[in-house]
């Protein structure tokens, strides 16, 4: 098995495809079903599933071969009778590594088929929490998924107790879980963890200040956090962080000073915070980034003193900043910038600098109502495929 390593995307690649699992179904009467898998591998994927056969409701477990995730575990046989929805399980503990699943009923299975438990990825799960059903010693990879469009979301933590953090855990994510209230102060404990994705939920406000010793953490998406209202003012101590994307959190006031410390930064993703504001330094420090992204920052007059000592930025994205009143002369030193998306109601000229940008392929100026003439220079672009004007009622757009 691979560790999960910073040039590793998703779990996706963890584990290779070697062999398919076999399945045999059979029809029971009264449409009851039974499944015999037989791993022959390490471990198995399978899902939870509900069903209604000859009007009877069946759940069951399905077992399936996937490219993707790779056939599983180790080697053992398992039955389960979906019995009007009693389960029965073989003797033999499989000990299943990597589960998908799908539905509330995994909690009757798990503890008994999965003490060694590497990977889970759980949608619908309906818990309050995972205090009782996941045995968390083994766990690297967690994903929760709740569906968005049912009305009953019901997590609102993950482990309760200390004792239960999975300290092996190398990726979190939570998605959809709209009633989830925060992390636990234990999860400063997982050394280990390098990615955590949180996005679509309401209920969260804050971070635990213990969130910030988590010194290998790379990549940290909290999107649509829309209750979000700040961040610990120790972010800065995240030193390893290279993704950062805190887009549509509309709540959140202010970028902590110490992030200005996040030196290994490549991805900054702030957009659609209209109420966010930071420290005018607060990319002093801060030479890695390749993708920027301001576009919604409502309350931003000025952009960071340092933006132009981007040198690898390939994409900068400065749209509806509708306070924004000039773009920095000097962005022409942005020499890798491709795609530049610029606009706001203030904005009346931009930069002759601009046609300096040799290696830009698009650009885009919308919502520039204000917007008296553009640069001659932009006959300089030799390079450019694509170039979209919307001047209120201009609208231009040239594709090469």
């Amino acid at each position: 098995m691979k560790e999960i390593t910073s040039e590793c995307q998703s779990p996706y690649r963890l584990w290779s495809p070697q062999q398919n699992i076999k399945v045999q179904n059979g029809i029971g009467i009264g449409g009851m079903m039974a499944c015999l898998v037989r791993v022959l591998n390490n471990c198995l994927w399978f899902k939870v599933y509900n069903e209604e056969q000859n009007g009877i409701g069946i759940r069951g477990i399905k077992a399936t071969s996937s490219m993707d995730f790779g056939d599983c575990l180790s080697h053992g046989e398992f039955m389960v009778n979906t019995n009007r929805g009693i389960w029965a399980l073989a003797p033999s503990r499989l000990g299943l590594k990597i589960i998908v699943a799908r539905g509330c009923y995994l909690n009757h299975v798990i503890g008994e088929a999965s003490r060694d438990l590497v990977w889970l990825r759980w949608f619908d799960m309906g818990q309050r929490d995972l205090q009782s059903v996941i045995p968390f010693k083994k766990l690297r990879a967690l994903e929760l998924y709740e569906n968005w469009s049912l009305e009953n979301h019901q997590l609102q933590e993950l482990w309760v107790a200390e004792c239960d953090a999975p300290l092996q855990l190398r990726e979190l994510i939570i998605s959809y879980c709209q009633e989830f209230r925060g992390f636990p102060k234990s999860i400063g404990h997982l050394k280990q963890l390098k990615k955590i994705v949180l996005d679509s939920t309401d209920r969260l406000e804050s971070l635990p200040k213990e969130f910030c010793l988590l010194h290998s953490l790379e990549l940290l998406e909290l999107n649509l956090c829309t209750g979000l209202l700040s961040l610990p003012d120790s972010m800065g101590n995240l030193r390893n962080l290279r993704h950062l994307s805190l887009g549509g959190c509309r709540k959140l006031g202010r970028l902590p000073d110490s992030c200005k410390e996040l030196r290994l930064l490549q991805h900054l993703n702030l957009s659609n915070c209209p109420s966010l504001t930071f420290r005018a330094d607060i990319m002093e420090n801060m030479s890695k980034l390749e993708y920027l992204s301001f576009t919604g920052c409502y309350q931003l007059e000025e952009l960071p003193r340092h933006i132009t000592n981007q040198a690898s930025l390939r994409e900068l994205y400065l749209e509806h900043m509708w306070n924004l009143r000039e773009v920095p002369v000097k962005i022409d030193q942005l020499s890798k910038l491709q795609k530049l998306c610029v606009g706001g109601d203030l904005l009346t000229t931009l930069p002759a600098s601009l046609g300096d940008l040799s290696s830009l392929t698009t650009l885009e100026i919308t919502n520039s109502t204000s917007m008296e003439c553009l640069p001659d220079s932009l006959g300089r672009l030799s390079l450019l495929e694509r170039l979209e004007i919307d001047v209120g009622s201009e609208i231009f757009t040239r594709i090469n």
